[in-house]
């Protein structure tokens, strides 16, 4: 490898490194996090030891308030700087080694050493970005599921998909857990207008009618109560997005 080559790509790996230190630093502070001040004159905005990368990377990962976002960017950034210096490792100790009073293999092993710490820093981030990621799809697919079950109009379709506590308490009538606003409707309640949203609600025997945008539905019985089951399902897995 020439030595122009040697050089750039340690530039470039630096540069990389830099970012990767801000990444943490910046997401640390948001966090309120400490982050120990590393002596000496820093080379990035947030200077940071080695021995703190692995211990932000999890803290700031970890984090529920607020919830730090970590992008396919940063990730991408860190494999590159993990292959950049592996790459440049072995070119490096040939130059540098007798110039820094070290065996071949000891400068070597120092730079491995922090190889090895980006390793750790981006499993820590990739699996917590995958179960995020996860979690999103599975309730997409419930949300789909809980839809399909309600147009179809099966019960056993519909309670299949519930979970335990929801299921239970549908089947005996009860009502569903959170829910405050009664569901049986008496033949009396009539004309009943609700203005939230533009969306009018006439009620009246075993039956409520709601009209919003031109479309109408009909909801008869048992169909409500599997609404109101949709919606509270709904309500819950949506509130850590809506915070």
């Amino acid at each position: 490898m020439a030595p122009n080559a040697t050089s750039d790509m340690y530039t470039q790996y630096k540069a990389y490194t830099n970012e990767i230190s801000t990444w943490l630093g910046k997401n640390a502070d948001r966090c309120n996090i400490t982050v120990p001040v590393t002596p000496g004159k820093p080379k990035s905005p947030y200077p940071i030891s080695q021995k703190q990368y692995k211990v932000l990377a999890t803290s700031v990962a970890q984090s529920t308030d607020p919830i730090i976002v970590i992008d396919t960017n940063i990730l991408s950034v860190i494999r590159l700087t993990i292959e950049l210096r592996k790459k440049a490792i072995p070119r490096l100790a040939k130059i540098n080694a007798m110039r820094a009073g070290k065996t071949y293999n000891q400068f070597s092993a120092e730079h491995y050493h922090f190889v090895k710490i980006l390793e750790e820093v981006l499993d820590i981030l990739e699996s917590v970005a995958k179960a995020r990621s996860e979690a999103s799809n599975r309730k997409a697919i419930s949300f789909g599921a809980f839809y399909c079950a309600f147009v179809s109009g099966d019960d056993d379709d519909f309670l299949a998909i519930l979970p335990d506590t929801e299921r239970a308490s549908y089947e005996s009538g009860s009502g569903f857990e959170g829910e405050e606003a009664e569901s049986e409707l008496e033949e009396d309640q009539i004309g009943y207008e609700h203005d939230e949203d533009g969306i009018d609600h006439e009620l009246g025997g075993d039956s409520v009618g709601l009209e919003a945008d031109d479309i109408e539905y009909e909801l008869e019985g048992d169909e409500f109560e599997r609404l109101l089951a949709v919606y509270a399902i709904i309500e819950d897995a949506t509130a850590g997005y809506r915070s």
